[in-house]
């Protein structure tokens, strides 16, 4: 029996449906940010069933996200998986910040907040809209001889911490050992300090808010992280300076913190004495698979206009639960690196995605970010150093890195001749080959870099990782 014809094109729309559906699976499948995703399924109902189907590709790991900051509320977000941008509405407590650290699960902190209560510091959660108040007070401790005589005088806790001047305090940038909002949640901050920057911790969850400051600070520290089961009881964070020392920070008790040398055995700069002299390191902390890693950055600092350029990255990892030394790790296997100032995050990169290059490192242009505390409204930011580092052939092509935000793929070389060392940064091949031309110098590239395209002078900050 032949079907009446009405019937005849209902199955045959059907089976056009179900084939539409299956081409709409395939195309997400070449969308791994969770952002495409979901414009994907706003688009009208069926995409939206499409990407609600039992056998639509799961989603990658997900990288984080650099939010460029606004002097409105509304902003610009940078997708590393999808290698676009978008717009998004910022909260109001963050219009005109300075952002100085971040959290996973969509937690940014910020200082120099107009609208925000006690001073200007606050962690924001950008998609719940959460908003948790950051001291701006720091307790300065009394000296240890003070200290043990109130103790010998047999005065209790309360007279001695009412006698702790309170002063304010500058953050430069913010870790977290938790989620914000986590009555657990201990924040640790590198703040301003007069010759050099200090250390402040707070119990976030405590009644009464408050930096505390141990009575010792280390020199020159660069940067700081949490590591779960960091040898105490309580959270602690490890501390690099620029000398390369290893130190641990933690609260005694409510309190008092205190700082304590590693001890960690650790192995000359062997490249640095050979570089140029306006040739500079900064360090990283990162916590990557249980493990503590240590990155150095090397960058040439000009002189003449004040600006730097980001040239080559080592990354070394501790070795034992010990502390014992540094390994330099000749590759990161399947990770990627995103650094900033106590946000630093390791991020195991999907087999399925091969548009992300394994090892490569992307950073901000925060080398000096101590200079940028103190902003005004006239104040100008030159964020000239944001790119993304890889170790590899100077004829890889990364197809997402193709986005108008990224500028020309420059190959480092490290030049040797006579003796002398140097290290310069070449557009292409070709290019290498005929400034050495004839002359017998010694050749070794040592990788790529591609740097953002960003407005050379603004009068927004720089941006931060958001880990979404």
């Amino acid at each position: 029996m032949v079907p009446p014809p009405a019937a005849a094109a209902r199955r045959s729309l059907s089976l056009d449906h179900e084939m539409f559906l299956d081409f709409l699976v395939l195309v997400l499948s070449c969308l791994p940010c969770v952002a495409d995703r979901e414009s994907f399924a706003s688009v009208c109902t069926l995409w939206r069933r499409a990407a609600g189907l039992s056998d639509a590709p799961p989603l990658p790991g997900q990288l984080p996200w650099a939010i460029f900051p606004s002097a409105t509320a509304v902003s610009t977000v940078f997708s590393i998986l999808s290698a676009s941008s978008r717009r998004i509405y910022l909260p109001t407590e963050l219009v005109g910040a300075r952002f100085c650290g971040s959290h996973p699960g969509a937690w940014v902190a910020a200082t120099g907040a107009g609208h925000a209560p006690g001073g200007g510091n606050v962690a924001v959660n950008i998609l719940s809209r959460e908003m948790v108040p950051l001291p701006n007070k720091k307790l300065v401790p009394l000296s240890r001889r003070r200290r043990a005589i109130e103790l010998l005088e047999g005065e209790g806790p309360e007279p001695w911490i009412s006698q702790r001047a309170m002063k304010d305090v500058v953050v430069r940038a913010i870790a977290f050992s938790d989620a914000p909002n986590s009555p657990d949640c201990v924040a640790a901050a590198i703040t301003q300090g007069v010759y050099q920057p200090s250390v402040a911790l707070c119990w976030l969850g405590a009644e009464t808010q408050h930096w505390a400051v141990p009575w010792w600070i280390p020199p020159g520290v660069q940067d700081l992280v949490f590591l779960e089961g960091g040898g105490s009881m309580r959270p602690s964070f490890y501390l690099i300076t620029s000398w390369d020392f290893l130190f641990v920070a933690s609260f005694v008790d409510d309190e008092q913190i205190m700082v304590h040398n590693c001890k960690v055995q650790w192995p000359a700069d062997d490249m640095l004495p050979t570089l140029p002299a306006n040739v500079y390191t900064s360090r990283y902390l990162v916590v990557s698979r249980g493990r503590l890693l240590m990155v150095r950055r090397y960058y040439s600092y000009s002189q003449r206009d004040g600006t730097h350029q980001t040239m080559l990255f080592r990354v070394f990892e501790l070795q034992n639960q010990t502390l014992e030394s540094w390994l330099e790790l000749g590759s990161l296997d399947s990770r990627a690196l995103v650094l900033a100032r106590c946000s630093s995050r390791a991020f195991e990169l999907p087999a399925a995605n091969s548009e992300i290059k394994p090892g490569s490192i992307f950073f901000l242009d925060d080398i000096t970010f101590g200079d940028s505390v103190a902003a005004t409204n006239d104040k100008q930011y030159n964020p000239n150093d944001m790119s993304v580092y890889y170790k590899d052939e100077p004829g890889f092509t990364w197809p997402h890195l193709c986005s108008n935000l990224f500028g020309v793929k420059n190959i480092v070389a490290f030049l040797k001749h006579e003796g002398k060392m140097e290290i310069m940064l070449f557009e292409n091949l070709q290019e290498l080959e005929t400034y050495v031309g004839d002359k017998p110098i010694e050749v070794e590239i040592k990788g790529c870099i591609r740097r953002f395209n960003w407005q050379q002078a603004s009068k927004c900050p720089t941006p931060i990782w958001f880990a979404h």
